[in-house]
């Protein structure tokens, strides 16, 4: 597994290719928390090259997912292969996570959010 990392404006996108299992969802857990703990909450994981994603990559993304919600962060996936939603799907990690068929309508989404009022909560 290969892990590229860029920047667009907050968002940081991780373009993976390869497969995500037992032996390399250690890696990618690795890079997603020492960017989280940089301060960095906004995330785009783009799959178009990944080939396979076992449970053990899902528990890395559920991790992740639960550390930037917990921090009013957010993870978003784009360019799913068949095989990987159907994981995804199985799983029912479609209902958890948004996901998107390019990696540009995902960082739209996040400028569209970004430019919504925010809503203040009197309690």
């Amino acid at each position: 597994m290969d892990i590229q990392t860029k920047k667009a404006g907050e968002v940081i996108v991780l373009e993976i290719t390869g497969r995500i299992d037992a032996f390399t969802s250690e890696k990618l857990e690795a890079e997603l928390h020492s960017i989280m703990n940089a301060g960095k909450l906004k995330f785009v994981i783009n799959f178009e090259k990944t080939n396979y994603i076992s449970s053990s990559g899902l528990r890395v993304f559920l991790g992740s997912h639960k550390k930037l919600s917990e921090n009013k962060g957010q993870i978003k996936f784009s360019n799913m292969p068949d095989p990987v939603l159907k994981v995804f799907a199985l799983a029912g990690f479609d209902k958890i996570f948004e996901i998107y068929s390019t990696e540009k309508e995902a960082l739209e989404d996040f400028n569209e959010t970004e430019s919504e009022p925010k809503k203040q909560n009197y309690a």
